[in-house]
This record gives C-alpha cells, structure tokens and sequence, in this order.
C-alpha cells in the first residue's frame, strides 16, 4: 500500500486564510482600541471625581468660597486653582489625563509648572459679562461664595481641556472660548469618544457630548453657555 504523499498549501487557500486574518483584524482592532480609551475614559473620570472631592473640602475650609481661577504674588506667577486644591488630594497624578500625552509637575516651591493642564476651570465669563464689555451678565463660579451659584449641580467648575498654558490654566476669556474640533487653543475637548469629561461645583462629574455642554439659556435676553454661567434665567 502507498504512503499518501504529504501536501502543502496550495497558493490559493494562504491568501484566503491571510484575507480572514486581515478580516479579523480589521474588525477586532477597533474593538481593543475603544477598549483601552473606555479604561483611560474611566482614569479621567475618576481624577475628576477626585478634584470635585477636593474642591468641596476646600469650600468647607474657606468659608463656603470657591477656589481662585489664580491668585497672584509678589513674583507674578502666584497661585492657581490645581495649587489651591492639592493638599486636600496630595497626588499630582489625579490632575493627569491619561489621554493627554503631557504631564503636570511641580516647581521648586511645590507649585504647578506653567505647563499644559489636561484640565481647565470654568473662567470663560472673566470679567463678568457673556463674552464682551456690553454681553450681559454671566459670571463664571471662581471665588464665588457657593450661595451665589444658583445652581451648583448645573454649574462647570473643570473640564477636559486642551491649548497653552494661559495664566491660570483657563478657558479662553473671549465669546468664542468654545473653539471648533480643529482647534487647539483655550478649548473644552472631546477627547474620550467624542465626549468630554465634566466636574461640576457639587463636586459630581459627568461624562457630556458637545451638544449638552454648549447648551444655551437666555440671559437678559442673549443667549449664554448654559453650564458656565452661575445665573439662571
């Protein structure tokens, strides 16, 4: 009896099984990269949470008062909102997205570097009006007593947050804090899935699209950034 001849594989069954791998690929790699963003996502959200924490002990400590945006000194750089709220958390991690490729640090005094912040606070209405001298009023929460804050649970105090290092880590004080996808200056940024991650003046946070964030209410009769502005109708 013949021994049956061993056989390899022909031309065409390889390319098949290279195109179901490639097939595969191409469905589950998509799958593992929402994956490590939703576990990224999920860091964010609890460093948020962390940072609300802190800042409602630093409320309880201050006389019911919201931290300063940034407190200047005698060497100009001063104080800023991070700095405030930092012995109440004791980790620089926590002001780390770990969907930001830079890092914050501390200088030789303890103090943050003037670096970029992966997280902003909410100052886009600095100066008290909705975007210009004649907007109406629409004061952001920082260092507001929290009896002014009409409605704390409705009310940004921090956001994900993408652009240079402007004084205090803030949001742009202009109208047009709120910059298109393709800007990277002074923004509110969806960089988790097309959402934000949001820390509010309760100290809860949420996870919001750009539609929920950007909502509008009248104010005097001008439409202003429903999340940002401590007034109500």
């Amino acid at each position: 009896m013949n021994a049956r001849k061993a056989r390899g594989f022909t031309l065409i069954e390889l390319l098949v099984v290279i195109a179901i791998i490639a097939i595969l690929a191409a469905i589950l790699f998509p799958v593992f990269a929402r994956a490590r963003e939703n576990a990224r996502k999920s860091n964010c959200q609890s460093n948020l949470k962390q940072i609300g924490t802190g800042v409602m002990m630093y409320v309880q400590d201050f006389d019911e008062y919201m931290p300063f945006s940034w407190q200047i000194s005698n060497d100009q750089n001063g104080r800023i909102w991070p700095d405030a709220i930092l012995p109440y958390i004791k980790n620089t991690g926590v002001f780390n997205c770990p969907s930001f490729s830079t890092k914050v640090g501390l200088d030789s005094v303890g103090k943050f570097l003037r670096t970029q912040m992966p997280y902003a606070a909410n100052t886009c209405y600095y100066g008290g009006r909705a975007g210009s001298a004649s907007g109406p009023v629409a004061r952001h929460p920082m260092s507001k007593p929290m009896a002014e804050i009409r409605v704390p649970a409705d009310t940004v105090f921090a956001t994900d947050y993408s652009g240079t290092f402007e004084a205090a880590g803030q949001y742009d004080v202009s109208s047009n804090y709120m910059q298109p996808a393709t800007s990277t200056t002074y923004q509110s940024i969806f960089r988790h899935s097309d959402m934000c991650n949001v820390v509010f003046c309760d100290g809860h946070m949420k996870t919001l699209s750009r539609g929920a964030l950007l909502q509008t209410h009248a104010v005097s009769g001008v439409d202003v950034k429903y999340l940002f502005t401590i007034e109500e109708d």
